[in-house]
């Protein structure tokens, strides 16, 4: 959906940029993928959280190849440590 307002401000000025959001009723039609790379014991709790994809050394792996095929990762704070060697690929 395309929008066009005519107003009298002037783009070339910070204070007079005028930018907006707007949320849609029933969303964009698209499903999140969801990976959670967590540790071994929270890798339950993850699946049953409705995370899609649950891992750690294996999810690094394959992010290192080239294989994202997720939306979104979410992680616990004692697991940041090990996702720095593909934070550059993130």
């Amino acid at each position: 959906m395309d929008i066009n307002i005519k107003t009298v401000a002037d783009p070339k000025y910070n204070d007079q940029a005028i930018r907006g959001t707007v949320v849609l009723p029933h969303g964009t039609g698209k499903t999140v993928s969801v990976a959670a790379f967590v540790s071994d014991d929270k890798l339950e709790d993850a699946k049953a959280a409705g995370a899609t994809i649950v891992g750690n050394v294996d999810l690094i792996r394959s992010i290192e190849a080239g294989t994202i095929n997720f939306d979104v990762l979410v992680t616990t704070p004692d697991m940041i440590k090990d996702l720095a060697k593909v934070a550059k690929i993130l």
